[in-house]
């Protein structure tokens, strides 16, 4: 890869407030006013819920064009019809899920090829949870909680690669 992207990543934790302030997703809201959001939500086993309860978190924030693209098999990550979502969007927001699941279905296809082009000019992706595990160049995919402190007990693999030190 040639030169630093100049897209944005806004990595969240996870768990954010999604009926308080929801100080967080309002600044995501902001910056995808300007464009329409598309949810991704290949990383989750309840892709409906989540796009219903994100759609209408976002719209609640003032988003007027907000679409979701759910890919659930491989082949699907190269259809021509979702690539052009990722093309059409101007802000990419990843739920929550198994981090897995993105970049087994996504990484290396047409779909993420796209989202890195786009990147790489400037879109903003955000990624909650899985999400944002997945933008790793190595993300974390398991560990003991009382031995996370030790390098031996995590499990790696490779993420999307959108997050590196440059």
């Amino acid at each position: 890869m040639q030169g630093k992207p100049r897209g944005n990543l806004i990595i969240i934790g996870g768990h954010e407030d999604k009926q308080g302030d929801r100080a967080i997703l309002a600044e995501v809201a902001r910056r995808a006013r300007r464009g329409r959001l598309l949810i991704i939500t290949v990383a989750t086993q309840q892709p409906e819920q989540l796009a219903k309860e994100y759609t209408t978190i976002f719209r609640d924030l003032d988003v007027k064009q907000v679409d979701v693209l759910d890919i659930r098999t491989r082949d699907q990550a190269g259809d021509e019809a979702n690539v052009q979502k990722i093309n059409d969007a101007g802000l990419v927001f990843f739920t929550g899920g198994d981090q897995l699941r993105i970049t087994s279905q996504l990484g290396d296809s047409p779909t993420f090829r796209c989202l890195y082009e786009r990147y790489k000019r400037g879109i903003t992706i955000v990624g909650t949870s899985a999400g944002a595990v997945a933008m790793l160049e190595t993300m974390l995919i398991d560990g003991e909680d009382d031995k996370s402190n030790e390098i031996s007990a995590l499990s790696m693999a490779p993420g999307l690669g959108c997050c590196r030190v440059w």
